[in-house]
């Protein structure tokens, strides 16, 4: 069976191996298969796939783009490469498959042009992260939520928001990739192996960010020690690390294989819950004096997602750095204006309910008869994150049904005595 099928999550007959796997783990022999959905086939989104793949890190990896042709050609171009890799199940789909992922790594929105800032995209691509991690919210409350699109904290935190999950289950990439480039200038300098260098980039994925220098070290030396490390060195090598995605988008349009390779450890990290600290945006409820601000920082990374901030005990100019970096941040957060943004699209939820509920029975919500709506409570053992929206047309016949609404999906109509026996009159 082609597995770029439309298909429900978890279907018995979307490929052999997938029947097989469950089969054998509900004998109790084996696990449920690990899934992993990539929102977004662009250049990192689909690296991060094929690296996946080559990895061997998930049985099952579903590519959903709103382009959904170009999301067909990445399943069937991965697809092709696994008889060369472990047995991997992989497919274009839905956000609907969400609903049995381990992990879902938004990767989706504008990318950053040359002579562009990572902040220069906040508005754009604000709204595709809020809608994306709204319906995977609502989908699977258990789902760790990996959030690569720029600028990855402030995306975070509107993840983390449009989502409801709680702060731990979503994060950013965060500093990850400016940590990496760090320690590989840094080992070039003193030629030595770049994961002997320990050092973190903190704060702002961007312009901002700045570097806990005191407390580098290789094998516990610190590297104000080493004599090549001199403080113009230093500051030439973070220049560097900071220009480096702009200088990489002039010449070639694109960073993708280390930010690829770095989602990929993070994703090994989780499924294996290896307990890892890696450099991840994260929220912070009080940092240098900066309240609920995402930003990276060092955190121990597990099964549950960020198991435990590590807040570096930075000081004198160190800690200046980190608390502006996080006031702009704290800042780009506020202008958003979530709350608003929030309330807007719930009252146009509670709009297309009615709309949706008129016409299944026939109502014109403006035609003299009054319109129930409410939130309706989630009643279900085995889907723990539906939410839907109550509608009731008011004053008619006992025979007219209720409608039940959940966006997206084909609902049954139900005709509860209670209310359809109340009437209102014509105003």
């Amino acid at each position: 069976m082609n597995p770029l099928n439309n298909r429900k999550s978890g279907s018995k007959t979307a490929h052999n191996h997938r029947t097989l796997q469950k089969d054998v783990g509900e004998s109790g022999f084996s696990p449920k298969p690990s899934r992993v959905v990539v929102v977004g086939s662009g250049l990192v989104g689909s690296t991060y796939a094929y690296t996946l793949l080559v990895e061997e890190v998930a049985d099952e990896i579903c590519i959903v783009d709103i382009a959904k042709e170009k999301a067909i050609g990445q399943a069937l171009d991965l697809g092709h490469a696994v008889p060369f890799a472990r047995k991997t199940t992989v497919w274009a789909g839905t956000i609907d498959d969400s609903e049995s992922a381990d992990i879902v790594v938004i990767a989706a929105g504008a990318s950053q042009k040359p002579g562009e800032t990572r902040m220069d995209l906040l508005r754009e691509n604000s709204r595709i992260v809020w809608e994306i991690a709204r319906e995977v919210g609502r989908l699977n409350p258990r789902v760790i939520l990996l959030v690569v699109t720029n600028p990855v904290d402030v995306m975070g935190y509107v993840a983390w928001k449009a989502s409801g999950l709680p702060s731990n289950q979503v994060m950013g990439s965060g500093t990850l990739l400016d940590t990496a480039r760090l320690r590989w200038s840094i080992a070039g300098e003193l030629d030595i192996d770049p994961r002997s260098v320990h050092i973190h980039v903190v704060g702002e994925h961007g312009d901002s960010e700045t570097v806990a220098w005191s407390l580098g070290n290789v094998a516990g030396i610190p590297l104000n020690s080493f004599a090549s490390l001199t403080q113009e060195k230093r500051h030439e090598l973070f220049e560097q690390v900071r220009n480096a995605a702009y200088h990489i988008i002039d010449t070639k349009g694109a960073t993708y294989y280390a930010i690829a390779l770095g989602l990929t450890r993070l994703t090994q990290a989780i499924l294996k819950d290896s307990r890892t600290v890696f450099s991840v945006s994260t929220l912070l409820r009080d940092c240098q004096g900066v309240q609920e601000v995402f930003a990276g920082m060092p955190c121990i990374v597990g099964r549950k997602g960020v198991m435990q901030v590590l807040e570096l005990p930075v000081t004198g100019q160190e800690a200046t750095g980190l608390r502006r970096s996080l006031e702009i941040l704290k800042r780009a957060q506020e202008s958003l204006d979530l709350e608003d943004y929030a309330a807007r699209e719930a009252q146009r939820s509670r709009e297309r309910a009615v709309l949706n509920a008129s016409f299944e029975t026939g109502c014109d919500p403006g035609g003299g008869y009054d319109v129930a709506v409410e939130e309706l409570p989630n009643r279900s053992p085995t889907r723990p994150g539906k939410r839907g929206t109550s509608v009731a047309i008011l004053g008619r016949p006992a025979r007219r049904p209720r409608k039940l609404y959940r966006p997206g999906q084909p609902q049954r109509i139900e005709s509860p005595a209670s209310l359809s026996d109340r009437r209102n009159p014509r105003a």
